[in-house]
This record gives C-alpha cells, sequence and structure tokens, in this order.
C-alpha cells in the first residue's frame, strides 16, 4: 500500500500516485473528486460501500512472500521531490516483533495515533497494538490528546519533545498513559525528569531511525531522576549501526562520523531511483554476510 494523506496537496498526492504505479485508489467522495481522471482503478468508499460488504469474512489466503513489498512511504527529500521508501513485510515483521519485546500487551492496550500516515512512525501506531490485541486511538495530532473524548483509554503516546511540552503545558497526559516514546528532535533529560513529575508515566523511551530503516532504528530508556543528557541509545534487536569517517572506516571512540545501518529493517530500494539506490544503499564492507547492505543515513554520531 501507499499511504496518501488527504491533507496533503493534490499535486503531491498525484506524483506519489503516479510515481508508484498504483492498481488501485481507496478514498472518500473528496479524494474520488480530485483524483478521478488517474490510471487507478478507483473504489469509493463512500459509494461503493457495498464492495466491502460483499467480501467474505474468513481468513485471507495469501502467498504473500517475505521479500515481497509491504509499503511505499514517500519522504520529501532535500531536493523537495518526494521519494518513495519501498518497504518489504520481513522489515515490518522484524519492527513489530522488537515493539511486541520492548512493549507489554498492557503498553500497547491503547496507543494514540496522532502522526499521518505518510510519515512511517504511522507503522508502529497501527499495526504494534493491532497485532497484540490493542486498540488504536486516532486523534488529529498530539494536541488533540487535551480536548479527546478517549483520552482516558490511552496508554502510550509517540510524539516529538516539542509536542510533549505542549501536552505538558495542557495537563493533558492522561492518568492511564505508561508510556511515553519520543523520537525526531533532540531530547532534553530536564523535559524528561518533568514528565515523571508530572504524570504517572512509568517509561520514556527516546528513539532515533529514518524511514529507511522501517520507523525505529537505536533507543533507549531515559531512567527516572537522571541527570545527564539522553543519547539515542544502542540498535535495536536485529540491527547493526556503524559510525564512519569519509573512507567508510570506522571512526575511533569520541570522533565524530556518519551513521549507517544494517540489519532485518533496511528497506529494499528508493522506488524507480536506482542511482539514488546505488549512492545510499551501499555494500557493508564490514559484515561477513555476503550481500549484507548499509543505508548512509548523512546523519552526524559519536560513540561514547
Amino acid at each position: 500500500y501507499v499511504p496518501l494523506d488527504p491533507a496533503y496537496p493534490v499535486d503531491r498526492l498525484s506524483f506519489m500516485l503516479e510515481d508508484s504505479e498504483a492498481s488501485a485508489l481507496i478514498c472518500n467522495e473528496t479524494l474520488a473528486h480530485h483524483l478521478s481522471d488517474r490510471r487507478a482503478k478507483l473504489i469509493n468508499l463512500d459509494s461503493d460501500k457495498d464492495l466491502i460488504a460483499q467480501q467474505s469474512d474468513n481468513n485471507v489466503r495469501s502467498s504473500v512472500k517475505p521479500e515481497n513489498l509491504s509499503h511505499v512511504i514517500y519522504t520529501s527529500g532535500s531536493t523537495g521531490r518526494p521519494k518513495g521508501v519501498a518497504i518489504e513485510h520481513r522489515n515490518v515483521i522484524h519492527f513489530l516483533h522488537w515493539a511486541h519485546v520492548t512493549f507489554t500487551a498492557e503498553e500497547l492496550s491503547g496507543v494514540l495515533a496522532a502522526t499521518s500516515i505518510c510519515f512511517d512512525l504511522s507503522i508502529f501506531e497501527i499495526f504494534a497494538p493491532l497485532t497484540c490485541g490493542g486498540a488504536i486511538i486516532l486523534a488529529s495530532d498530539a494536541l488533540h490528546l487535551a480536548t479527546h473524548s478517549a483520552a482516558a483509554s490511552v496508554t502510550l503516546i509517540n510524539t516529538v519533545p516539542s509536542a510533549m511540552t505542549g501536552l505538558l503545558r495542557l495537563g493533558a497526559v492522561g492518568p492511564n498513559v505508561l508510556t511515553i516514546n519520543l523520537a525526531g528532535e533532540a531530547l532534553k533529560n530536564s523535559l524528561v525528569q518533568q514528565i515523571y513529575a508530572e504524570t504517572n508515566v512509568r517509561r520514556v523511551l527516546n528513539l532515533y531511525g529514518p524511514t529507511e530503516y522501517t520507523t525505529y532504528t537505536t533507543g533507549v530508556e531515559v531512567q527516572r531522576g537522571s541527570s545527564s543528557e539522553p543519547t539515542i541509545g544502542k540498535p535495536i534487536a536485529n540491527t547493526r549501526v556503524h559510525i564512519v569517517n569519509e573512507n567508510f572506516a570506522l571512526v575511533p571512540v569520541g570522533v565524530a562520523g556518519e551513521i549507517c545501518i544494517g540489519g532485518q529493517g533496511l528497506a529494499r530500494c528508493y522506488l524507480s531511483r536506482p542511482e539514488l539506490t546505488a549512492e545510499r544503499f551501499i555494500p557493508d564492507a564490514l559484515s561477513l554476510n555476503e550481500g549484507s547492505r548499509l543505508y548512509r543515513t548523512g546523519d552526524l554520531g559519536r560513540y561514547l
């Protein structure tokens, strides 16, 4: 699937639809009107409800293999031209396995879904709870939690530190929120300690990762009472992270270098962009496994 956020400009949605060569477009009446001249078969959820009602409710028989595509998520990139990151089923299963080991069923019982479906965090917010019997609590954005009718059901929040600051200011973190995942921006220890002091939250995690590695790559649980600034932690399960210099040699402790990522979460490629794929997805010369690859994030980091 290719997620299309109805709030996006029509030109951008049209590009994503055509670039991905999607065979079908599932949408509502409003989007159907704007994209009705496209080549994809149109399934209008407002007018074609019988199409769904006619389907069998038996388990779907699937021939999908681990190496088949799960979804393509488009990122803007520095050039402004969206590029589709092709994620395989095994990448998603790897990520969900990590999520189920890292978070309890109680923590995943009510996950706030406030991220656009066009961002890779939506993979966690949708599939992590659904695959362990939890519920998705939809919100227009994180700050919507302050007036949300189901706020008391939220047990886990994924957001960025700046939005978390706003939630604390509004007193919007409900009494049943057990865990908060923060990513996307630098995290200050002072914010974490404020969360612990003003809420019932038991765990705060600082997480890092690009779309090209299926949402999260590294993470750390920031401890209550800590006095040091959070790091981005260590690689999650079945993930390896190298910090290299311009010659792709490992840098010493304390020296900054480019973060390169490999492992089971690594995307297949940039869709229909072979030159860009070859530039950013490179052979892993540091691995003994034939065919191993790394993704060059362009981010700088250093070992402590």
